[in-house]
């Protein structure tokens, strides 16, 4: 009578076997039983007893797995890396700004600002802040300036009547270059009088969008 391997109870020849039948009955069924292996779709899948042992860390390429050999959702957030998708750069707030000016005809800084380093992908700015004039219809620009140069100018309002406060929200996106800059949200004052830019909280947020 033939032996057998532990793992697949293959047949092993042993002394008295007769030669034909161990080659047409008992090997025989252990080809079969090496070449179902391979089947793909019933094969061995390294996942539970007999069907080889675990796939080991680094054995596979780099690469070689796509998407499309990801079953569609699999991917959880635990198996994103922090910050892999989007990343806050910075914050300002919420708090309530303390700045005024007179000054007309150029942009101001406030002190709305937030510094920090982008890595060269698109970068979202959003937030809020209230502003008032001392003038009636007095207007003014509300915008984004990084490193001190003007970026994008998203807001022009008009005060209703003198002191009014006037409530300004925005939501853009920029693609500042690869290292550390400094955004800023700045005002435009276009009529005589008194700019200023507090009473409440305002708010200011920098994230990095990366997919």
């Amino acid at each position: 009578m033939s032996g057998a391997t532990t793992e697949l109870n293959l047949a092993t020849a042993v002394d008295g076997d007769d030669n034909a039948d161990y080659l047409t009955l008992n090997l025989a069924n252990s080809l079969r039983t090496l070449d179902a292996l391979f089947n793909n779709v019933s094969g061995h899948n390294h996942g539970a007893a007999h069907n080889g042992g675990q796939i080991a860390a680094g054995a596979i390429a780099n690469g070689t797995i796509t998407s499309a050999m990801l079953a569609d959702g699999t991917i959880v957030t635990a198996d994103i890396a922090p910050n892999a998708v989007s990343q806050l750069i910075g914050s300002y707030g919420p708090t309530t700004p303390t700045f005024s000016s007179t000054t007309t005809g150029t942009w101001l800084n406030t002190p709305i600002t937030v510094t920090g380093a982008a890595q060269g992908n698109p970068v979202r700015v959003y937030g809020f802040l209230t502003w008032s004039h001392s003038a009636s219809g007095a207007a003014v620009d509300v915008g984004l300036a990084v490193d001190g140069a003007l970026s994008v100018s998203f807001a022009r309002d008009y005060a209703p009547f003198a002191a009014a406060a006037v409530s300004v929200a925005f939501d853009v996106l920029i693609t500042p270059s690869v290292g550390s800059h400094t955004f800023t949200i700045q005002i435009y004052n276009y009529v005589a009088g008194t700019a200023s830019v507090g009473t409440v909280n305002a708010f200011l947020g920098i994230t990095e969008v990366k997919r």
